[in-house]
């Protein structure tokens, strides 16, 4: 995407990466989870835009997710979780195949020919959309009216926010190129319904590590097979500090600790409500690109804020009933 609001929400936290916050009572486990995860995919597109200025997409995505899987798998190992059945291990290869590989190859070929704020609107417009029909489709969740609803507010919220900082005048072309935007997120949503079966067998650690790696290695080989300067910008030492400080916040907050938290509400949570992170992090993203770089941030985007987290509050509270939650 990546404490002290434990004393207001009345949760004993720990630092801890993987399925457990030491001392933490399960509900409160969940929502600084959650608020963790929406703060770091909220920032994450700061580093991302420092170290896209001198690193190619593809390759900037590859060079994130291999060393993310391999430390994910470490973690992994250290806890006695490395044996993967047989039988799932098409299931895994799948799940890293869409969320990372298809999803991001067919992300970042789109920003070339779309404006970042249109971006935006329409993935995270249609992330909480995707990740509800899907877990429906594979069984996952059973439909409940505030989800539509906060789906409805989300989307409203989510025009407040981005309007203002949008121009008229789309072309074919940059409309063809949201087309691809909204082909990734359903890649990336298909994924992570598919991984919710695997997240009842296997640690969150273990599935996002070889997600990560296994998908990660294709983006380097698909970057060095057709991107510009991928061979040279992979020569890291020439890198600046400013790169390498990008890459670690990508690679560390971005990828391992925010991955694998997905991941686990995706199992707790059901992916539709863990998918709810849509409504919060681009009001961060907001706020912060006013806070960094002083960019427009008035009454209007406060108004989609206030929606936005009006929708969450409906995402995250619906009844426990309504999703067919792992067992505790």
């Amino acid at each position: 995407m990546k404490a002290g609001l434990s004393a207001t929400f009345g949760a004993r936290v720990s630092v801890s990466i993987g399925d457990e916050i030491v001392g933490a009572p399960l509900v409160s486990r969940r929502f600084v989870y959650f608020l963790v995860l929406c703060f770091i995919w909220g920032s994450t597109w700061i580093p991302a835009k420092l170290a896209l200025s001198a690193v190619p997409p593809v390759l900037l995505a590859g060079i994130r997710f291999v060393p993310a899987g391999l430390l994910l798998l470490v973690i992994a190992a250290a806890k006695g979780n490395t044996r993967i059945a047989r039988k799932d291990w098409l299931r895994l290869g799948v799940v890293g195949l869409l969320t990372t590989t298809i999803s991001y190859a067919l992300m970042f070929w789109a920003m070339q020919f779309i404006r970042t704020g249109f971006a935006a609107v329409v993935d995270f417009t249609v992330v909480p959309v995707f990740l509800l029909a899907f877990a429906v489709i594979a069984g996952e969740e059973a439909f409940h009216w505030r989800q539509a609803m906060a789906i409805a507010l989300g989307i409203v919220g989510l025009l407040f926010l981005f309007l203002p900082s949008l121009h008229v005048g789309s072309n074919m072309t940059e409309f063809g190129a949201a087309l691809v935007v909204i082909l990734s997120v359903a890649t990336y949503c298909w994924g992570s319904v598919l991984a919710r079966p695997l997240l009842r067998t296997y640690s969150s650690t273990l599935v996002a590590g070889v997600s990560n790696l296994a998908g990660g290695i294709l983006l380097l080989v698909l970057s060095l097979a057709f991107e510009p300067r991928a061979h040279e910008e992979l020569q890291v030492q020439h890198w600046s500090w400013a790169i390498w400080l990008s890459w670690a916040y990508l690679f560390l907050l971005g990828t391992v600790i925010a991955a694998t938290i997905f991941l686990v509400l995706v199992r707790e949570w059901g992916p539709s409500r863990a998918g709810s992170y849509a409504f919060v992090s681009p009001g961060i993203a907001v706020f912060l690109g006013w806070l960094v770089f002083d960019e427009r941030f008035g009454v209007v985007e406060g108004i989609g804020m206030l929606i936005m987290l009006t929708a969450t509050y409906l995402a995250i509270k619906r009844p426990e009933a309504t999703t067919k939650a792992a067992a505790e």
